[in-house]
């Protein structure tokens, strides 16, 4: 990204001082502040952009990254660990896109093969929806999945750790997988017991009931659960994920109140174990494992 020292004046607004020293005289972060804050102390990677983006638009999108980092991920990834935990970035692995690398139909997109994390550019001007980072979370939470999946406790049988939660050849030496199958066993034993809606989904073995897509929409829906009901905070636009609402307007592809606040903790807990991940702790890795971080 360009870095110039253009002040672009944005909507966003922060919960804490996490980006205070950023936050300049006149009411807003230069182009520069942003590049430096995602780069250098949340560890992204690249910074891509699409032709048909301007330079504000570039700019705040990036801003409400930021402040999603700042005031959600940050206490999210940090119950055991004191705040110290930033590399979101996962060491320069990460990468962000945003109006480039569309895929028809999707309003954002993973990449594991580059790991980028695309979102889509809306480019009706007239359209009452502007483009946010409302589906950073659920494609962050692929990201995640595939990361340790493959480089953390990798395995012959699939990358992704999710689509494993059902395999034999998961025990707890595999802490992390074991982790996901518990919860992924949850998942759909409460799901297919307390929202028939689901049920109707899961039966037609469609897309929407495959462990990956499940395992990163219900991670969205908990990052909402967390910001609005545990952080209590009042979201002037949508950081990371949509509002609460809107995930419990659609159950059958969501869930419901009575399923989320039940699988909350098993949830929180791989999220504990994601976090020693990024921190670089190993968590007894098997004889296949190698930890890159």
């Amino acid at each position: 990204m360009r870095k110039s020292g253009n002040v672009i004046r944005s909507s966003s607004t922060s919960n804490s001082s996490a980006l205070a020293k950023y936050w300049n005289k006149k009411g807003g972060l230069t182009d520069f502040d942003v590049f430096e804050i995602l780069t250098k102390k949340y560890k992204f990677n690249v910074l891509e952009f699409g032709n048909w983006s301007n330079q504000r638009e570039r700019t705040n999108i990036l801003i409400d990254l930021c402040v999603g980092m700042a005031d959600i991920f940050t206490p999210l990834f940090n119950f055991k660990h004191s705040l110290h935990i930033k590399n979101f970035g996962l060491d320069k692995r990460l990468n962000f896109a945003f109006g480039s690398r569309g895929v028809k139909g999707a309003l954002a997109h993973f990449e594991p093969n580059t790991m980028f994390i695309s979102i889509k550019k809306f480019r009706n001007e007239k359209a009452k929806k502007l483009s946010d980072t409302s589906s950073f979370a659920h494609e962050y939470f692929h990201a995640l999945d595939y990361f340790v999946g493959r480089w953390i406790e990798p395995i012959k049988e699939e990358n992704f750790l999710s689509d494993t939660w059902d395999s034999e050849n998961i025990t707890p030496n595999n802490p992390i997988r074991w982790q996901m199958s518990v919860l992924m066993l949850n998942y759909y034993e409460l799901q297919v017991k307390y929202n028939p809606d689901f049920l109707k989904v899961k039966t037609k073995r469609s897309y929407w009931a495959s462990p990956k897509e499940c395992f990163a929409r219900m991670s969205e829906q908990f990052v909402a659960y967390y910001t609005e009901s545990i952080l209590r905070i009042s979201k002037p636009r949508n950081y990371l994920s949509e509002s609460l609402k809107h995930y419990l307007s659609y159950p059958n592809i969501y869930m419901t109140e009575k399923v989320m606040k039940e699988l909350y903790l098993n949830w929180i807990d791989l999220v504990d174990m994601f976090a020693d991940v990024m921190k670089g702790k190993e968590i007894k890795p098997t004889k296949q494992t190698k930890l890159n971080i």
